[in-house]
């Protein structure tokens, strides 16, 4: 019970193996993780471990142009310090006013003073008391009333100084002059622009002013030094919201208009630099320093355009090459493309050769040749974004891949000898030139023009060099029928095409002329007329081993004649085996081989089935072992090459081969072949089977067409008279 259990698990296991789509995902998943880990390994950027203020061990460029940030910020800054305070300036008049409340003050405080001591003078008739008792008397108070009334400037004069003022050691016309020339300087002096940071400068220089006047003593001149430090304020105010607006607006510009920009190439910091801040921060933008921790941003980003691309690869091929998802070994091939150039490209890169050296070119190539133009033409832009982040995207290797390799892949497609294919790299080698001299010219790069066309040319050519080279070895491996591969055996220099016209040169003409109805035929159907002619070549090769029992190479008597109608269709019937035997020894593809074993399908032997049921008298005589094997034609081309077969024998036999004749009897056979099924598996549509049958009468038209019958010629003897 437990060993009948094991086995079942074992035929599930083995049929989820054997189920193609479940291959296919598996090999899906195989491409994305090998591209992934191709394309990551070299997209990846080079990191370096750098101590601030410690000396660099590389030498380290940029990997592509960058803003340098910082350097950016520190001249934004510096220009904006050196932006100057937007200054306004402040009313003058209260100054001015200040120093006129003083002398007014003072001027009136003396006339008080001198007031009340002439009052007192005339009261006091005897005298008993003199001036300057009096002066003394009154000084006191009248020196607190003008300090009383200079508080309100803000202005305290000692005793000393006040009373000076008020004394008559100075007259009232002295203050006077006094008053107007300190007035006249400061006025002068405020019609400049006066800071808070000059101030002190200003004050001095008024001081010097004033101390040049020639009449001042040294009591007045300390006090316009003490007027001069109390009153003098600066008349110019920074106004500090529309400087900082200023500022900011210089600041702005630099961060946006004035950008430092390091170009791809320029170097960063050179070995043996001190490394510093500004370096820093530059490679930390470029993400060139060492990690602490693994990049998982990096690594997820790269994994979903490498899903993203597949998914884009996958659904056009889907959806326009549907024979890539039904036959396994084409979608094995195009990943195994896909890889190898993947390889080859991070491989160049890693020998430090330009990325215009990359050979893009292989994959066009290989998949036009080997599968189909319309997925090779996917397949190269697919690529061309995949390793330009292998190449830190390189937006020349981009260009070139692109037009260049889609070029390719219709260039290609038109090769159909190994000369041409060399020939077409040439021109793709050329094209890589023009589209790199285009480049340099709208870049102004002319120094590199010679190098790079040097490159791209060289990678044109060894892409072609390197297709033709391996191309046997796809072809081999993959088991695949290229138009290359065709022409090749269909060479009539073929050992087995030879062996035919040797041995049965009757099938071997007769293996022409099917050949030249079925490639006819199937162009018009839009099929692979190179296929459909070379299977043609080889449909009857099996009967090379018995080359005298088929009509056409008879030329004496019937061997069949002596034989039983069962062994007869036995040994006609073999010949599709035997061909497949003589295939697969001379290596014919797979494609050519299925011909040959479907080109009768299982079609019935009538005549030696009639003869047998003639024969026999018991009625035990089976449709069934008289037909071919088949199997029945699984393809447009299998299923014209046994229509074109069965059309050039029977029309060989007619004896009246009239145009109307043969056209009924073409029609006839093909309107048997359907009935019969010999068609349900080819997917030929009754359009493509009237277009067979008009290109069969094209093709027959010009074999058996009427001829001109000539006219008997009568002699006559003439009869010379002789004289």
């Amino acid at each position: 019970m437990k060993s009948e259990k094991t086995g079942n698990n074992k035929n599930y296991f083995n049929r989820i193996l054997k189920n193609t789509k479940i291959q296919k995902i598996f090999l899906l998943t195989i491409t994305i993780i090998i591209s992934f880990s191709i394309i990551h390994s070299g997209a990846i950027p080079k990191r370096y471990n750098l101590v601030e203020n410690e000396v660099s061990e590389y030498d380290i460029n940029a990997p592509r142009d960058i803003e340098n940030e910082y350097l950016t910020k520190l001249n934004a800054i510096d220009a904006s310090d050196k932006v100057l305070p937007v200054l306004e300036k402040t009313e003058t008049n209260e100054i001015l006013k200040n120093f006129n409340v003083f002398f007014d003050d003072v001027v009136n405080e003396r006339e008080i003073l001198y007031n009340l001591i002439n009052n007192d003078i005339v009261d006091n008739e005897e005298g008993s008391e003199s001036f300057n008792d009096l002066y003394n008397k009154n000084i006191k108070s009248s020196i607190d009333n003008l300090n009383k009334k200079l508080k309100l400037i803000d202005l305290n004069l000692s005793e000393k100084k006040a009373e000076f003022l008020l004394s008559e050691n100075i007259s009232d016309k002295e203050i006077e002059v006094f008053r107007n020339n300190i007035a006249g300087i400061i006025k002068a002096k405020y019609d400049e622009e006066i800071t808070k940071d000059i101030l002190n400068e200003t004050k001095n220089v008024i001081k010097g002013d004033i101390k040049n006047i020639e009449y001042l003593n040294s009591d007045l001149i300390e006090i316009s030094n003490l007027l001069i430090d109390e009153l003098l304020v600066y008349n110019t105010e920074i106004n500090v919201e529309k400087t900082e607006q200023m500022k900011k607006s210089i600041y702005d510009d630099i961060i946006e208009n004035n950008k430092v920009i390091i170009k791809v190439g320029e170097r960063i910091i050179n070995r043996g630099d001190i490394v510093k801040t500004e370096n820093l921060e530059l490679l930390r933008e470029l993400d060139l320093l060492e990690k602490k921790k693994y990049d998982y941003k990096f690594s997820f980003s790269i994994l979903f355009i490498i899903i993203f691309l597949t998914l884009i690869l996958t659904i056009h091929a889907n959806l326009f090459c549907r024979e890539i998802f039904n036959k396994m070994n084409l979608f094995t091939l195009l990943a195994v493309i896909v890889i190898v150039t993947l390889f080859l490209s991070r491989a160049t890169l890693y020998l430090g050769f330009s990325p215009l050296t990359i050979p893009i070119f292989i994959a066009p190539m290989l998949i036009t040749i080997l599968i189909d133009v319309k997925i090779s033409v996917i397949a190269n832009v697919v690529l061309s974004v995949a390793i330009t982040l292998i190449t830190k995207g390189d937006i020349g290797f981009l260009f070139m891949a692109l037009t260049s390799g889609t070029l390719t892949a219709f260039i290609v497609e038109k090769s159909d000898n190994r000369i041409k294919l060399f020939v077409g790299g040439v021109a793709i080698a050329c094209l890589n030139v023009l589209i790199i001299i285009s480049l340099g010219a709208i870049n102004r790069s002319y120094n590199e023009l010679i190098p790079n066309s040097i490159s791209v040319f060289s990678n044109g050519l060894i892409s072609t060099i390197f297709t033709i080279g391996t191309l046997q070895i796809w072809e081999s491996i993959f088991n695949i029928v290229t138009p290359l591969k065709l022409l090749e055996i269909g060479n009539p220099n073929h050992p087995l095409i030879k062996k035919l016209l040797l041995e049965a040169p009757g099938t071997y003409h007769h293996s022409l002329l099917v050949a030249n109805l079925a490639e006819v035929a199937t162009e018009a159907i839009d099929g692979d007329s190179l296929l459909a002619r070379v299977g043609a070549y080889y449909h009857d090769i099996g009967k090379i081993k018995r080359p005298n029992f088929f009509k056409e190479n008879q030329f004496n008597d019937n061997p069949h004649d002596k034989l039983k109608p069962n062994l007869s269709v036995m040994v006609l019937t073999s010949h599709t085996s035997d061909g497949l035997e003589l295939a697969k020894k001379y290596k014919i593809p797979k494609e050519i081989r299925d011909i040959i074993m479907e080109h009768h399908g299982t079609t019935l032997a009538a005549f030696f089935y009639v003869k047998a049921k003639n024969c026999d008298r018991l009625d035990s005589i089976r449709e069934e072992d008289f037909r071919y094997k088949g199997p029945k034609p699984r393809t447009k081309e299998s299923a014209v090459v046994m229509l074109a077969d069965s059309v050039e024998a029977a029309v060989r036999s007619m004896t009246d081969k009239t145009k109307g004749k043969i056209q009924g009897q073409v029609r006839k056979i093909i309107k048997d072949k359907l009935e019969d099924g010999q068609l349900d598996l080819s997917d030929l549509t009754l359009r493509d089977l009237d277009k067979i049958a008009n290109s069969f009468m094209k093709v027959l038209s010009g074999y058996f067409h009427q001829r001109t019958e000539y006219p008997k010629l009568e002699k006559t003897r003439h009869k010379v008279k002789i004289v």
